[in-house]
């Protein structure tokens, strides 16, 4: 006799596994693509199952991908277009007066970059992966700041081969520098940059560090979207070692497909501060950050493109052992002979592939995996589907007692984890009250 746990696999919370336990439904999909919008379903449904329609949710996933390459694609066309409208002026001072006049968010204001310039004094502009982040560096040094970006290795990578070929001005004023791969000279860098009174620009949800994004060093813990999740706090640190204060950006697209800059409130880190070694203040000066991000997360949740990567910071809950109150096996047998049907909740489960093509459902809620045995998969497929599994479609897929145990003991357990519903779908009588096909939901 088996029950559901028997067939629980790995949280999808643990990054490791995640990384590796999807695949695309088809081979005519781009593997990365369908790997995003899966995370991204299950990142959004986990957040907003409860509010949103499943369709909904559904197509805000695809869109957060395809939103993504059409952003980039668009990011790099207006670069090498600067680029050229740059090289094309020969007088230095006529490149430098073009310059600002270039930059392509909307809302860039003197008193804004006052703000961030502090009258010479550093800051650390905390942006996120938001609508049309990727402008924001560009922006900046084509205003005339001296900027400084942390990126992971790849990014790096390519950005810096971009600005070897930029205009002086580009150039000079933009730098970028490898966290992952040069963790201390990269901290350094920063350090100086800010006692310059230069700024460095941060995406923090990006999540990375010296040793990547799947590193588990200098993470705090804060709570988001209605999760407690685990954040790498490097730029709180760095405000509190420096002094430098942070100021939160984002910058939403507009209808036009233009990005509006919208800052937030400074983060000032004096009356904060004992050292870069003040837990607490760290965890607060993250959590602020976060709030701001979450604030437009929630008005917007399109344009936030780190959909995908949200699990693996969550800190996952009832990742093992069993429910305290398994369902009586039967009630189950009970509930289905008056009628009842059962189906998995789409408002919380997700179904993907692993690498075997494999199915595997994920609870939303707990990051709990289930990949049923060859012989158990029937049962969680009619479970997901619309029509859901009442006593007839067990009968006949049941073909021994034993067998019909294991299914109504696996059936009791997924109910006990709050991930099937029960509904009417036949007319039953209780006392003197009558349920029709729509029904009693339990």
């Amino acid at each position: 006799m088996t029950p559901a746990s028997s067939f629980a696999g790995s949280g999808v919370g643990d990054p490791r596994a995640a990384s590796d336990s999807i695949t695309p439904t088809t081979p005519t999909v781009d593997v990365e693509d369908e790997r995003s919008r899966e995370f991204c379903t299950l990142n959004i449904l986990s957040a907003f199952g409860k509010d949103l329609p499943v369709d909904e949710i559904h197509a805000l996933a695809r869109d957060c991908v395809s939103i993504r390459k059409r952003e980039s694609e668009r990011f790099n066309a207006w670069n090498r277009e600067i680029l050229e409208r740059l090289s094309a002026v020969a007088d230095p001072s006529e490149r430098m007066a073009l310059a600002p006049e270039l930059a392509h968010l909307l809302g860039w204001d003197r008193d804004m970059l006052s703000t961030i310039h502090q009258g010479g004094r550093g800051c650390i502009v905390c942006s996120f992966h938001f609508g049309a982040y990727r402008y924001i560096p560009v922006d900046l040094a084509l205003l005339g700041l001296s900027v400084l970006q942390p990126l992971e290795a790849a990014v790096f990578r390519n950005r810096s081969r971009r600005l070897d070929g930029a205009d002086p001005i580009l150039r000079d004023r933009l730098r970028v520098v490898d966290v992952e791969s040069r963790g201390r000279t990269a901290s350094l860098a920063m350090v100086r940059t800010l006692r310059r009174g230069g700024v460095v620009v941060v995406y923090v949800d990006g999540n990375t560090g010296a040793d990547g994004v799947w590193g588990d060093s200098g993470r705090v813990s804060i709570l988001f979207l209605g999760f407690r999740i685990l954040v790498k706090n490097g730029i709180a640190r760095l405000s509190l070692l420096t002094g430098a204060p942070i100021v939160p950006i984002v910058t939403p697209r507009t209808a036009d497909g233009a990005g509006h800059v919208i800052c937030g409130a400074p983060i000032w880190p004096e009356g904060r501060r004992t050292g870069p070694g003040d837990e607490a203040a760290v965890r607060e000066i993250m959590a602020a950050a976060y709030r701001f991000l979450e604030m437009h997360v929630r008005r917007q949740p399109e344009q936030w493109e780190s959909w995908s990567h949200l699990h693996r910071w969550r800190v996952p809950s009832n990742v093992s052992g069993h429910p305290t109150e398994v369902q009586d096996p039967n009630a189950i047998t009970a509930d289905l002979e008056r009628g009842v049907t059962f189906v998995l909740d789409r408002r919380r489960v997700v179904r993907t592939l692993d690498r075997s093509g494999r199915p595997v459902w994920v609870d939303a809620h707990t990051l709990r995996s289930i990949r049923p045995p060859i012989d158990m998969q029937d049962i969680m497929e009619m479970l997901w589907a619309p029509s859901g599994l009442d006593s007839d479609a067990l009968t006949a897929t049941a073909d021994t007692p034993t067998r019909r145990e294991r299914l109504v003991r696996v059936l009791a357990e997924l109910k006990a984890r709050g991930m099937v519903k029960a509904r009417h779908t036949r007319s039953t009588v209780f006392g003197d009250h009558r349920y029709g096909s729509v029904g009693r939901r339990y």
